[in-house]
């Protein structure tokens, strides 16, 4: 669970694509996801399989920009890292492991 959180700042990324078109398949975050993945001894875990696994797992989320979807997942994202003081914020980039990973 930490391992593959730590692949999205302990926090979701909330994108703001305004078509389907502009949807990634993989992005470099996903790529070292599955490098990582594969030197633990895991198979079939290519880029776009992880991107997927981040997708359903919520570490990204990539409902079209300003959809209900799309706000409701801003609310929640806020409510839970913004305005509630019981939740502690992620860590930032340099306190985390880095995996290999540049900025996001």
């Amino acid at each position: 669970d930490a391992l593959i959180w730590n692949f999205g700042d302990n926090k979701p990324q909330l994108n703001e694509y305004k078509s389907f078109k502009e949807m990634p398949s993989q992005t470099p975050i996903s790529i070292a996801m599955s490098k990582e993945l594969k030197r633990h001894g895991f198979k079939f875990v290519g880029p776009t399989t992880c991107y997927s696994l981040m997708q359903s797992c919520g570490l990204v989320i990539d409902h079209l920009y300003d959809t209900p979807e799309w706000r409701a997942a801003r609310d929640r994202i806020e409510a839970r890292y913004t305005h509630d003081p019981e939740v502690q914020m992620p860590p930032s980039k340099k306190q985390k492991k880095s995996y290999g990973i540049q900025g996001s």
